[in-house]
């Protein structure tokens, strides 16, 4: 360094100046890097929220397609149901058909039997 004051100022001048400017570069990186770092936050939480929605998304699916086979099988069994009573209720007809069939059977061989008396 010189003796003379101006020169001693300036190079103080710009001592500080570089000294301001590293400051400022420092503050620049920090905050670079602190958005860097809010921005895989937020990218990790959105990506997190996604795969979420996701699952429950399959889950939905899984479930509706559960609630379709139980409509399935409560459907196929009241069809079954409605068959089953059908064919009791035939079974029923032809049960009293053979009856009356009988009843009249007996009735005409008791018809038969009295006029052959």
């Amino acid at each position: 360094m010189s003796s003379n004051p101006g020169s001693f100022n300036a190079e103080l001048f710009r001592a500080q100046a570089r000294h301001d400017q590293a400051r400022r570069m420092g503050q620049i990186v920090d905050e670079s890097v602190e958005r860097a770092a809010r921005i895989r936050e937020e990218r990790a939480q959105r990506d997190q929220l996604e795969r979420e929605a996701e699952e429950r998304e399959e889950r939905l699916a899984y479930f509706r397609a559960l609630e379709r086979k139980d409509a399935e099988r409560l459907a196929q069994r009241r069809r079954l149901e409605k068959q089953a009573q059908l064919e009791r209720e035939l079974e029923r007809e032809r049960e009293q058909r053979a009856q009356i069939e009988a009843d009249r059977a007996r009735t005409e061989a008791m018809r038969r039997h009295e006029w052959e008396a």
